[in-house]
């Protein structure tokens, strides 16, 4: 799992597209568009990267419940270094992703994931609490 986090930045981040690839090869090249077509909002949104998250968010209704946070995440690895509120939004859009569809999580890429957001000041500490308030 911690292969899916960014190691080359993670401002070029292709966590979503790499864990499609993983899972589901067939869906890989609309996952690779994707991903290409955030990087595109992002520069079309620098200025605001608020509205990155809000585009983005629009675009997880084509999207299977399993592959929600994975691409939430990524838009929040992109966010990285544009201040805690876009990227936190984006992590805390992947968390509840998670918990509306009682989806599994692996506690070591949680942690792992929640470390790469805190270290790049792009989540506030609030939002890196889980349920009743615990780190997680």
């Amino acid at each position: 799992m911690d292969a899916l986090l960014p190691t080359t930045g993670t401002h070029v981040s292709t966590t979503y597209a790499d864990r499609v690839a993983a899972h589901d090869p067939r869906a890989v090249d609309a996952a690779r568009a994707l991903v290409r077509d955030m990087r595109a909002e992002l520069h079309r949104s620098w200025t605001r990267p608020g509205a990155c998250v809000d585009a983005m968010g629009r675009r997880v209704r084509c999207l299977p419940p399993g592959r929600l946070p994975w691409f939430r995440d990524t838009v929040g690895h992109r966010l990285i270094g544009y201040g805690s509120r876009p990227g936190g939004r984006a992590y805390v859009a992947a968390r509840a992703a998670e918990a509306q569809h009682g989806l599994p999580v692996d506690p070591a890429h949680r942690r792992a994931n929640g470390l790469l957001f805190a270290r790049g000041g792009a989540m506030a500490p609030a939002e890196g609490r889980g349920p009743g308030g615990s780190r997680g």
